[in-house]
């Protein structure tokens, strides 16, 4: 970790974002550069987990359900307390006039989807200057804002780009993986969902479905997706799509879910009876010391505590392991301890 990164270990930051990938990449990035992550699902949760607790900065999602961003930070900035936080917003709009929108309700900049892993931290940075301090106004660089380049036409674009992914998964292919095809799970239904919205013609909830999809497949790398979500989110500004942008969208979409596919999954294996407990124990180290620092897990080194478990821990292990894929590393830490202290033989009565 450079110097300029270091300003930002130890820091407190609440990440307004309803969309459990996103919050499952901006939350490992942000481990990563050593700072503390908690969630809000829209911005009246936002609001009410600052008024308990007290964070560094936060990262404002705007299109939320119950409370959407702006309404969100135009409450903060009406107390006083809230005037110096800094608010920074993510979002896929980056029109001027968007812009303009959101830093006249009181956000100090913005960050667009998919994210930048280099302009979010040098935006933090920017924003605040050391741990636990804001900085003033004489300190504060101009924020760079970025350009909008014109892309490619849709079919000359790659399926997938996970350079930047990768990036804020700290080179982590097995999460990478994870998520795409949690991805591809949980999106299996779309284009049945949006046809029959189109049908009922409730053009807002096709807009909001759209532009979920988008800022996912945006920060996945899914650039196809992404681009087919733009223009079809575009096209319903003018009302429904038409049946041939539809079937145009929902041939990308089948394609890129295509190139999506299963990784090799973990061997689940019955372990010894009574296991090896010095291999036990420096796997059990080694990972602690992991996930303490909230750094890659190796699979590896997972399956090689797996197989010289006890018989009597593998059913923990099962529960430690999800809580590892999920990114819940202080969890994970917890039912580490329950690993160590658990006997490796069953006591009967």
């Amino acid at each position: 970790m450079n110097d300029f990164n270091k300003q930002l270990v130890g820091l407190h930051i609440l990440v307004a974002e309803d969309n459990l990938f996103n919050q499952k990449i901006i939350q490992k990035f942000l481990n990563l550069l050593g700072i503390n992550v908690e969630f809000a699902n829209n911005g009246k949760e936002a609001l009410a987990l600052l008024e308990m607790v007290k964070f560094d900065a936060v990262l404002m999602d705007i299109n939320m359900p119950v409370m959407d961003g702006i309404t969100a930070t135009q409450q903060l900035r009406s107390q006083p307390r809230f005037a110096k936080l800094p608010i920074i917003a993510l979002t896929a709009a980056v029109s001027e006039a968007e812009r303009d929108q959101y830093m006249a309700a009181g956000m100090n900049d913005m960050i667009s989807k998919p994210i930048n892993p280099t302009l979010l931290t040098s935006a933090l940075v920017r924003w605040i200057k050391f741990r636990g301090v804001m900085a003033t106004d004489s300190d504060i660089v101009p924020e760079s804002i970025e350009t909008v380049e014109q892309e490619p036409p849709i079919k000359e674009l790659p399926y997938f780009d996970k350079t930047a992914l990768l990036v804020m998964l700290g080179n982590n292919q097995d999460l990478t993986d994870r998520l795409l095809v949690d991805f591809k799970e949980d999106m299996q239904n779309f284009p049945a969902e949006i046809a029959a919205m189109i049908t009922v013609k409730d053009i807002s909830s096709i807009w909001a479905h759209i532009h979920s999809l988008k800022g996912v497949a945006g920060n996945l790398g899914a650039l196809q997706l992404h681009a087919a979500a733009i223009l079809l989110q575009t096209q319903l500004k003018e009302g429904l799509p038409t049946a041939a942008m539809v079937n145009d969208f929902n041939a990308v979409f089948v394609k890129t879910m295509s190139k999506i596919t299963l990784p090799p999954q973990p061997a689940i294996v019955s372990p010894q009876n009574t296991g090896n407990s010095e291999i036990v124990r420096h796997c059990i180290n080694e990972l602690d010391a992991l996930l303490r620092e909230h750094d890659f897990i190796p699979e590896i080194l997972l399956n090689n505590l797996m197989e010289n478990l006890a018989t009597v821990k593998f059913k923990l292990f099962i529960r430690l392991r999800k809580l590892i894929y999920d990114l819940h590393y202080q969890d994970a830490r917890l039912l580490l301890q329950q690993l160590v202290v658990l006997p490796d033989i069953q006591e009967t009565l």
